[in-house]
């Protein structure tokens, strides 16, 4: 409670908000790079398992990013990719969410476009922890046979930070 003879604080300007929150952002990566924490997870919160065991929580790849030169991501589900993949398309959906973000571009109703990346960011990344953490292969909703790819019924390989194909 302030008191009546003291002289109100000045009002920070957009330009020192702005420049704060930069700084701060900054420290958090660099904290997240010296205790190893995979610093995506500072853009978007991994999709929880209800989020990934729904409908469109598993989406099907119709190409891959430009300048990709990993293993191939047409025509797959985010389930049957290696976590390290997942990881390197989180971290690009994650950046093409700033990038609209910084353009303000919004799909024909209106709505930011960086929402959907972000919300595939949240998935590739979701899935990325689940095979790492549980070993754990596709949605858990009951599938028809015909519907599980092959590759769900393979073991996952491990890989490490220098298969990242970008």
């Amino acid at each position: 409670m302030a008191y009546h003879d003291e002289p109100a604080a000045p009002e920070p300007t957009n330009a020192q908000i702005l420049a704060l929150l930069q700084r701060i952002e900054k420290n958090q990566r660099a904290l997240a790079a010296h205790v190893g924490m995979d610093p995506t997870m500072l853009l978007v919160e991994p999709a929880e398992d209800r989020d990934l065991d729904s409908e469109w929580g598993n989406p099907l790849l119709d190409r891959a990013p430009k300048n990709w030169s990993g293993e191939p991501l047409e025509g797959r589900h985010f389930s049957d990719l290696q976590p390290a993949t997942l990881r390197a398309l989180a971290k690009h959906y994650a950046s093409l969410a700033e990038w609209h973000d910084a353009k303000g571009n919004v799909d024909a109703k209106g709505r930011p476009k960086s929402g959907y990346a972000r919300r595939d960011a949240a998935r590739a990344l979701g899935w990325a922890l689940r095979l790492e953490q549980r070993g754990h292969r596709g949605p858990r909703r009951p599938q028809h046979r015909e519907e599980v790819h092959p590759a769900a019924q393979e073991p996952i390989p491990q890989t490490s930070d220098d298969d990242i194909p970008f």
